[in-house]
């Protein structure tokens, strides 16, 4: 049965609905203070809610009779109430529930992987959650302090810091603020440094194409960095950390909300004097910078039905190296959303979305600063979007969006200076809950782009709960990642490397006529009309996991998955030029696949200790080199000549580890105070470049050695308002100056936090 035809069946089956309901607010204590994302649920029934964002909830569609619900929350008590009566099919009861903290513990509440808010216990979605707790532990202040810590994320730096995720460049892991995309990716990287993590909540890390409801660079998965929204009638929080290399950095938060009004905001201001690893070279390997974040949040409910809500973001950093003056860096957001109830189980949001990420950079040939090059970056994009959210009963969820995203690029590498692009999409997602223990989820997305073909993006995910202590998750689907202005619209000559040339795909013919018609071209290699298109990268994947839970204190998470990758694009030789360099386009060429299992342990002994541990086996491969391998016609050379190479000697993709993983130690004991923290991660050897000749990973000595660091930070807590903190990131000083510049060595840190209410 297809998909089309499963839901509408679906729909047909839950048409009945009935009248009666049980509505209610949940608040902390005998405050007024309401709490979102607190676990309703309907013992009688066997079914499961949530409060929303001002700490309401309804169960609709209930026939009269007496029903009991169950109301938890993290780190409150739990609360059962019996005997709540509907006297007839058309009746609502009200209820206001009060929360009292307690130790009791529950897993968190997530919205990423399906777009509403549920537990996580019952995602049928790969997914993890960073709480606020593991960043306080962390002393982190960017966002790559903490993903660097994660199971199956790898670290990789190329033009800023950015993730790998199941064995895919960072380029294919969307991150989002708030489910808005962050811009300004430069190589393909969107460097994690300048996210700071000082006002987040959570970050839900969703694993596998999640392109059927974010659409372009969903094709690994999807980071969302959820922040605070304003809960305290005036609270804040004052910090300043100091550390090795002059690096210091200080924020405030604020926040507070009076009836319907709301307000949060961050302010940060960081600097550091960087590292020199080649002190004889003109440049240095991490320049100095000093950056400032401002990030306000508005809130407003005009009433139980409508909810307005103004978020932005501004980053602001400069940069100084003997070769290379930052003049500026700015990445700015802004985002408004306007929620409306037409009944407690629909609602329609209208959400806009612009931001604008500009870098420019001054290039020199020495330390006396005599000009070579200027290179400007601008990118600006604006969206509107709507979505619609109906519970039909109670066990279907749909959920529908479409929106509008216009795109600018302003660049002196692109043709034409300036470039800009309009998309259309749409998106739909049934849920079905039958019953507790099954959830199936079926996401599908349409986007239509200006510059390249339309492209469909189908997912389907399953959640199965045999027993409590068993949960089963399945999904298959998938993600494309749409070619780059660069590949689009690239005109770059380098006078400096033999006069090579890259042009991009569209108007390329044009732009190769120019330079035949100058004398520059003297041998076409590759008909020109094979480069006027190019199709996204597009990827199909399955993921299978497992969650056992014999004992409360003990959860085992086993996840495996694997990502088949076609039409990558990739640069092609189309001429050759008068002084014996080429002329290169993009096309469609690679096919690879990256396959392995993620596994993750927890457990806590006694009250106030969790030890986690952590692991990933990965391959990544080109499909075509494995081909040629089996087939005998890859050579590599030898003392002797020459010979086969040996299908256990194909490393696969550079810069992946077969094995990685890490082991943590969190105490967290509240009659004191303190808080500590120690995590060990270690990455298996890599490959890192092409050594003898044959353009595959195949000997030893075209491989980085695997590493292991150390970090551990302390915070304690002092007169309820005062902490002290400190931490020690790679605590054995592991460096490799040539190879991985980005591990800077031994860094230590140092700090006081101040937080009132």
């Amino acid at each position: 049965m297809k998909i089309g035809q499963l839901t509408l069946l679906l729909t047909f089956l839950c048409a009945i609905v009935n009248a009666g309901a049980i509505k209610g607010k949940v608040t902390l204590g005998n405050d007024s203070t309401t709490l979102s994302g607190v676990s309703i649920h309907l013992l009688d029934k066997k079914l499961r809610f949530s409060t929303d964002e001002n700490g309401m909830f309804i169960i609709p569609n209930l026939t009269k009779g007496i029903h009991t619900l169950e109301i938890s929350y993290a780190g409150f008590k739990k609360e059962i109430i019996q005997e709540i009566e509907i006297t007839d099919d058309y009746s609502t009861k009200e209820l206001t529930v009060n929360l009292h903290e307690t130790p009791f513990l529950l897993g968190e509440i997530v919205v990423t992987g399906t777009r509403t808010a549920k537990q996580l216990a019952d995602v049928p979605i790969p997914t993890s959650v960073v709480s606020q707790k593991e960043i306080s532990a962390r002393n982190a202040v960017r966002l790559d302090d903490i993903l660097s810590e994660q199971t199956g994320l790898s670290t990789v730096a190329f033009l800023g810091t950015g993730i790998q995720l199941q064995g895919l460049d960072p380029d294919y892991t969307l991150i989002l603020l708030d489910g808005e995309p962050i811009i300004g990716r430069r190589g393909g990287t969107l460097d994690l440094k300048r996210i700071n993590v000082g006002n987040v909540k959570q970050i839900e890390i969703v694993k596998g194409p999640t392109s059927a409801l974010y659409g372009s660079d969903a094709l690994a998965g999807v980071v969302n960095i959820i922040t605070e929204r304003p809960q305290e009638p005036l609270s804040g929080k004052l910090s300043l950390r100091y550390g090795t290399h002059n690096t210091a950095d200080l924020s405030a938060t604020f926040e507070s909300k009076l009836e319907n009004l709301g307000a949060t905001v961050l302010l940060q201001r960081s600097s550091s004097d960087g590292y020199d690893f080649e002190p004889t070279t003109p440049s240095t390997t991490a320049p100095s910078y000093t950056s400032y974040t401002v990030a306000p949040n508005l809130t407003y409910s005009m009433d139980s039905n409508i909810d307005l809500q103004l978020s932005g973001r501004i980053y602001f950093e400069e940069q100084e190296d003997p070769t290379v003056e930052l003049a500026s860096l700015t990445d700015w957001s802004l985002s408004p959303k306007l929620t409306y109830r037409f009944a407690p189980e629909t609602k329609l949001m209208l959400k806009g979305y612009s931001a604008r990420y500009k870098k420019a950079e001054d290039f020199y040939v020495d330390s006396i600063k005599s000009f070579a090059d200027r290179e400007l970056f601008d990118q600006t994009i604006s969206k509107a979007e709507t979505e619609f959210t109906s519970a039909i009963k109670t066990s279907f969820i749909v959920t529908a969006g479409a929106g509008y995203m216009y795109e600018t690029v302003e660049a002196d590498r692109i043709a034409n200076g300036k470039q800009d692009a309009t998309s259309v999409f749409a998106y739909a997602q049934n849920e079905w809950i039958p019953c507790p223990w099954f959830d199936f989820v079926a996401s599908y997305r349409f986007d239509s782009h200006s510059d390249y073909a339309v492209r469909f993006s189908p997912k389907v995910s399953m959640m199965l709960r045999p027993i409590d202590q068993i949960t089963i998750r399945s999904s298959y689907g998938s993600g494309f990642k749409a070619p780059t202005f660069q590949q689009l619209y690239l005109d770059f000559t380098n006078p400096a490397a033999g006069g090579y040339m890259v042009f991009g795909v569209v108007g390329f013919v044009d732009r190769l006529n120019r330079e035949v018609n100058r004398g520059n071209v003297v041998a076409i290699l590759r008909d020109p009309k094979s480069i006027q298109t190019i199709r996204p990268e597009y990827s199909t994947a399955y993921n299978v996991g497992i969650d056992i839970e014999p004992i409360p204190e003990l959860l085992i998470k086993m996840n495996a998955f694997y990502n088949d990758i076609e039409d990558l694009i990739d640069a092609v030789a189309v001429a050759t030029t008068s002084n014996g360099s080429s002329v290169f386009s993009y096309m469609n060429l690679n096919k690879v696949f990256t396959r392995g299992f993620e596994s993750e342990v927890k457990y806590s002994p006694i009250e106030g200790i969790t030890l986690s541990a952590g692991y990933q086996y990965l391959e990544a491969k080109d499909k075509q080199v494995v081909e040629d391998v089996k087939a005998g016609k890859i050579y590599k050379p030898t003392p002797n000549g020459s010979r086969k190479v040996k299908e256990s000697e194909y490393g696969g993709l550079l810069n992946r580890s077969k094995h990685s993983g890490n082991l943590k130690i969190l105490y967290d004991y509240e009659a004191t105070g303190t808080l500590f923290n120690l995590s060990f991660i270690f990455r298996d050897r890599y490959g890192y470049a092409d050594l003898n000749g044959n353009l595959i990973l195949d000997d030893k000595t075209e491989y980085v050695k695997g590493y292991a660091l150390i970090n551990i930070s302390v915070m304690q807590i002092v007169w309820n308002t005062l902490a002290i903190h400190g931490s020690i990131d790679n605590l054995f000083d592991r460096t490799n100056p040539e190879l991985i510049p980005s591990i800077s060595g031994r860094i230590i840190y140092c700090g006081l936090s101040y937080q009132f209410k």
